[in-house]
């Protein structure tokens, strides 16, 4: 699966599943969810560019 097919399955589930909330509880999604890939963006800092080491 390549990167944009990903993010496009995301962002459909993501929808299908906060589709229903109150906006209270949406917000609160979101919420957790910018928390949780700014985390992994750190985190992310941290590992080898495997894209380099193929070139």
């Amino acid at each position: 699966m390549n990167r944009r097919t990903l993010e496009n399955a995301i962002t459909t589930h993501i929808t299908e599943v906060t589709s229903s909330l109150e906006m209270a509880e949406y917000a609160e999604v979101m919420r957790w969810l910018s928390e949780w890939a700014q985390e992994k963006a750190e985190l992310a800092e941290h590992l080898p560019d495997f894209e380099e080491e193929n070139e």
